[in-house]
């Protein structure tokens, strides 16, 4: 065993399981500090910490609703500061507020010390040691390209079916329990149920406050989780399919026997987006009597981004993050003044979500704006290359292929 195959094995990119993706991967540590401020614990369970997060999950519900902690505040936030005082029990509150520091902490020190290995693990493309498929008698999962909009979409319908979509069961089945037991203690489906008839008064008594208020932070997180996740999955498909390309549809010699001169010869190149539907184009040109040694693949790199000692503190906030991160806190605020305000703290909650996604992404664009700007100006563009050596006569079947696989575009050099 080499030194570089050594060092792969130490600093592994991830693992795939049958029912679950680990990664270990760049994040914000200010964006899992906010998190775990919001829901201690969820940070933890986003970097698949399932033991760790699960019991400071459990000791902030336990502890907060002893504390009645949620209700104070909304209270607090209203106004009524002697009735916040009244109900809280200060017995509970004192060993709330040392498990609620740490959660804070050690999700910035977890996510820094990720950090650091996946600069190593990035130097040493230890991804090459990762299978993309994982196959069990009770499930299998596949490394494949998905919509991180789609992920998102499904969190905000009900949190957990984002994770799902994008093959992590285990956080989907904790976010699952964890939101059916929310909405029972809550009420918050008569709640839902009394808005839609109007009888928003209804709505608003029959509602819990203590746990209503819990609502907020596990949607955000869901709708975050599943879409930053799903992003960086489809990343480590890229990086992972463009190794394989060079390997094995870069031969030594190809490019030589590509540009010959040969009569009736002609070269055909599409380009691509990086997708399964790549290697399913190849597979079939391969099929159709196309040599592999006729099929060079060129897979496009991105700008590379800075990955030294001084990135371990984050590599500034990537768009979305501060959207739903804003939005959530503005849902906080809605469901609070929702109990004062005409239309109950279903509505003013909703309402709260989209202003202060709104709001968000405003900033967002401001703190990203030269990376929107390039982004606009390069537009979309294909992310890998085939250039195909064939004689005139399989020039059209070659074409179609690469048509029923969803190339972005083919051009053709006829050799004379």
């Amino acid at each position: 065993m080499n030194e570089t195959t050594e060092n792969k094995k130490r600093y592994l990119k991830g693992v795939i399981s049958p029912i679950n993706i680990g990664l270990i991967t760049f994040r914000n540590p200010y964006i899992a500090m906010w998190w775990a401020a919001a829901f201690p614990g969820l940070p933890h369970i986003s970097m698949c910490k399932y033991l760790t997060g699960s019991i400071l999950i459990l000791w902030e519900f336990f502890v907060n609703v002893n504390a009645n902690f949620n209700l104070a505040i909304v209270y607090s936030f209203i106004g009524e500061f002697d009735k916040a005082a009244e109900i809280l029990d200060t017995r509970w509150i004192l060993v709330y507020i040392p498990v609620y520091i740490y959660g804070i902490w050690d999700s910035r020190r977890l996510v820094l010390s990720t950090n650091k290995f996946s600069i190593l693990a990035d130097s040493y493309g230890s991804v090459d040691l990762m299978s993309p498929t994982n196959v069990a008698w009770f499930d299998h999962n596949l490394l494949d390209k998905m919509r991180p909009g789609l992920a998102a979409f499904w969190s905000f319908i009900l949190p957990g079916l984002g994770h799902l979509y994008i093959q992590r069961l285990p956080t989907a089945f904790y976010v699952m329990i964890w939101i059916v037991i929310t909405f029972y203690f809550s009420n918050m489906l008569p709640a839902i149920h009394f808005t839609v008839l109007g009888k928003f008064e209804e709505a608003t008594s029959v509602v819990n406050p203590q746990w209503l208020l819990f609502f907020p932070s596990m949607y955000g997180f869901a709708i975050f989780d599943s879409y930053l996740f799903c992003k960086k999955s489809n990343e480590l498909y890229k990086e992972q399919q463009s190794r394989y390309l060079e390997k094995n549809f870069q031969p030594k010699g190809s490019r030589t026997r590509l540009l010959l001169k040969r009569v009736g010869n002609m070269n055909i190149v599409a380009s691509f987006a990086s997708s399964i539907y790549v290697e399913l184009a190849i597979n079939e040109l391969i099929e159709n009597g196309i040599s592999q040694d006729n099929i060079y693949a060129i897979p496009l790199k991105d700008q590379p981004k800075k990955r030294n000692i001084d990135a371990i503190s984050g590599e500034g906030f990537n768009l979305f993050e501060v959207t739903i991160s804003t939005a959530t806190a503005f849902t906080v605020l809605g469901t609070i003044y929702g109990f004062i305000w005409y239309g109950g703290p279903v509505i003013w909650g909703l309402i709260g979500f989209f202003a202060g996604a709104v709001v968000g992404l405003i900033i967002d664009i401001i703190i990203e704006r030269k990376e929107v700007i390039k982004k606009i100006k390069r537009g979309e563009g294909g992310e890998v290359v085939l250039m195909i050596n064939c004689t005139e006569e399989n020039a059209k079947m070659v074409k179609d292929i690469l048509f029923n696989h969803f190339t972005l575009g083919v051009s053709e050099t006829l050799r004379e």
